[in-house]
């Protein structure tokens, strides 16, 4: 099964399944996302963003809940992501020390 892997476990994660089908992925602009989305995103910092520049915006879907993710723009990466829309992965979500 296809995997999403995520370094703790964000408040966006807390009512979605251990599986979640990806809707779609969107190339975006870390500058021209909203610093709420942004906040959203990353667990209100938690996450700090390397650089600005081109990212992929990833939509899943879990037990009727919607959640995103940002992953920095790869073209092998968004050829990956693309190629499995409306397919299932698993939610992997890091243990912390």
């Amino acid at each position: 099964m296809n995997k999403i892997r995520f370094s703790h476990q964000y408040a966006k994660l807390l009512e979605v399944g251990q599986t979640a089908i990806l809707l779609e992925v969107i190339k975006v602009k870390l500058e021209n996302l909203s610093p709420e989305f942004i906040a959203y995103d990353t667990d209100y910092g938690r996450y700090k963003f390397p650089h600005g520049g081109d990212y992929l915006l990833l939509l899943f879907l879990s037990n009727t809940r919607l959640f995103t993710t940002i992953r920095p723009f790869k073209s092998d990466k968004n050829d990956y992501y693309k190629k499995r829309i409306g397919r299932d992965f698993e939610i992997v979500i890091r243990k912390e020390k």
